[in-house]
């Protein structure tokens, strides 16, 4: 028994010592994770479902950027935090808020700040859905009492707020017909996944090929919510005496409910257009928008919220 003994064990180290080179060689890959994946900096919450790491810096490398990523103390990539009382913009949404490809001051948040003369706070986390945002602004964003919140709808946030999970990555979910703004928190993750990034990876991907497609019905739910969700929003944006601007590029199903709610409704699509013909405004292997997309994007929005008087 001895000789087997010393064989299982010898084989069962062998095993450990090959995941833990797996696992190490697959975390040196970090710089060129996704937006939601990147271990450095993105860790799991059992509200929101993640988070940033509060003063976590990386690079992020593709074919189409090299930035560098600097999240604050307060778990925001936004370098200059409003001076209390200053009654800032506040700025909500994914990726495209965030700013994933470009530098933060190239954002668009960072460029409305510049146009506007106001502070703005960058509130854009990669990968939330309106369901998410809705928790991060009751989370982070209310306490700021902001003069204008706006909230950037991208065309995922419909099947991210379909679904219990995005990204490999548990999210909570708004069940519809449930109780109204009671999300049920994300599901637990198991050890492994948690810890491993491989582990993690590989969920991913076979959550990602396992995945249906949306049936019509739950796309028309799912839009329902976001709208629902939406004035939610602009309830607790006026409730600190400030209003609420939502912005798209197309989504044209977006401004029918938004009006009948007296929610102001911004196309982005035009803007963009406009821009393109001078340069690209997204990158060549990437929708997300370049820097003179976010150019375009803030000049239009800071126009918009002048118009709706929340500059004065």
């Amino acid at each position: 028994m001895r000789p087997l003994a010393r064989r299982l064990a010898v084989g069962a180290l062998s095993a450990a010592l090959a995941l833990g080179a797996a696992e190490a060689a697959w975390r040196v890959r970090a710089g060129r994770f996704g937006p939601t994946t990147n271990p450095r900096y993105v860790v799991r919450d059992d509200e929101l479902g993640w988070r940033y790491v509060p003063g976590a810096r990386v690079r992020h490398r593709t074919q189409d950027f090299d930035v560098e990523v600097h999240i604050d103390a307060r778990g925001l990539r936004d370098a200059s935090p409003a001076p209390a009382g200053s009654r800032p913009i506040a700025a909500l949404g994914d990726s495209l808020t965030f700013g994933w490809g470009v530098e933060e001051e190239q954002a668009f948040p960072a460029q409305l700040e510049r146009l506007c003369g106001v502070p703005v706070e960058n509130l854009g986390v990669s990968g939330y859905g309106t369901d998410q945002e809705l928790l991060f602004f009751r989370r982070a964003g209310a306490a700021l009492a902001p003069r204008a919140l706006v909230v950037t709808v991208c065309g995922n946030d419909v099947e991210e707020v379909a679904r219990r999970s995005v990204y490999g990555r548990a999210k909570p979910w708004f069940r519809p017909g449930g109780p109204p703004l009671v999300p049920e928190p994300p599901a637990p993750e198991g050890f492994f996944v948690r810890w491993s990034q491989l582990a993690r990876s590989l969920h991913k991907a076979l959550a990602e090929r396992a995945a249906r497609p949306l049936s019509p019905a739950e796309v028309g739910e799912a839009r329902a919510e976001v709208v629902i969700l939406l004035a939610e929003l602009g309830r607790l944006a006026a409730k600190g005496q400030g209003g609420l601007l939502v912005c798209a590029a197309g989504e044209p199903w977006l401004a029918g409910p938004l009006s009948e709610r007296g929610i102001p409704f911004l196309d982005l699509g035009p803007a963009l257009e406009r821009a393109a013909g001078a340069a690209p405004v997204t990158f060549a292997h990437d929708l997300h928008w370049a820097a003179e997309g976010h150019a375009a994007v803030a000049a239009a929005v800071a126009e918009r919220l002048r118009d709706l008087g929340l500059l004065d």
